[in-house]
């Protein structure tokens, strides 16, 4: 029954969207974090509030937040210089985080590690991409290949603030309004959410995303369609194409490598400096 009301509710809104004045983009009232429920935002207030896209698929009340959340240990330190202060992690967490958390003497624990830097990312992000640049063949192995893998794989469990939107399969129909959530002057991270196979994620409570069967075939393909359509019709300049399956990979860069600017970076390759 509540999925019967629930597929009523947005064909309901999907019926009304043409009838609607374009929305404002999302309010800072709205997504201040004094003021954001994140995840807990009902799909009609997201609609409301301009949030449409701005937060992963599925609806997680706060009670559910709750039984997911994992207290963390840091300690910070504050320093001045060259005009700005600095959020810095103190050593301490990660000498005991290497003594403490590992699996097996050879192992210093990797999700923890991208936890203790994705921190700094959520504070100042200036600060962090500096971090990067200054200490790359240290930091490279824990934001990259190959800790990126297991942040993918749990990531309901670390996901704490959005970044980027966030288009899915029960999204189809409006699109082309959920783009007008995003600032026009900005790069747009995007992820497409079509569904999983994966059972334990399918009865997870706690999992962000949507909770159907992978989309195949045409279904998958009226998706892509209808996502490319909206996000060129904001933005005509370029979409940057990764980590699709590989029979997905070569399908839509066929499809689409004529009708937009587009390139797969898995395909592809990555652009290098000559």
């Amino acid at each position: 029954m509540a999925s019967v009301a629930a597929s009523i509710s947005r064909s309901l809104r999907r019926s009304l969207l043409p009838l609607l004045p374009p929305r404002p983009p999302p309010t800072t009232r709205a997504m201040s974090r004094r003021r954001a429920r994140g995840t807990a935002f009902s799909m009609t207030e997201r609609d409301r509030l301009g949030l449409h896209g701005l937060l992963l698929p599925n609806v997680v009340s706060s009670q559910q937040q709750l039984k997911s959340h994992r207290a963390t240990r840091f300690l910070l330190v504050y320093a001045v210089g060259q005009g700005m202060i600095q959020l810095q992690e103190e050593m301490v967490d990660m000498k005991w985080l290497q003594k403490y958390a590992r699996d097996g003497q050879s192992d210093t624990y990797p999700l923890a590690k991208w936890r203790i830097r994705n921190r700094l990312h959520d504070r100042n992000e200036t600060m962090y991409y500096k971090v990067l640049i200054d200490n790359i063949e240290e930091h490279a192995s824990i934001v990259y290949t190959p800790t990126v893998r297991l942040v993918c794989q749990n990531y309901s469990g670390l996901f704490r603030r959005p970044r980027g939107m966030y288009f899915s399969a029960e999204d189809r129909g409006e699109m082309m309004s959920m783009v007008y959530n995003w600032p026009a002057d900005q790069v747009l991270p995007v992820m497409i959410d079509i569904g999983t196979n994966n059972e334990k994620l399918l009865k997870d409570p706690l999992y962000l995303g949507l909770q159907e069967n992978r989309l195949e075939g045409e279904e998958y393909v009226a998706v892509t369609d209808e996502f490319m359509e909206a996000v060129f019709a904001r933005w005509p300049n370029v979409v940057q194409f990764e980590d699709f399956q590989s029979k997905w990979a070569f399908r839509l860069l066929q499809r689409y490598r004529k009708a937009y600017c587009m390139f797969n970076d898995d395909v592809q390759h990555e652009i290098k400096k000559t």
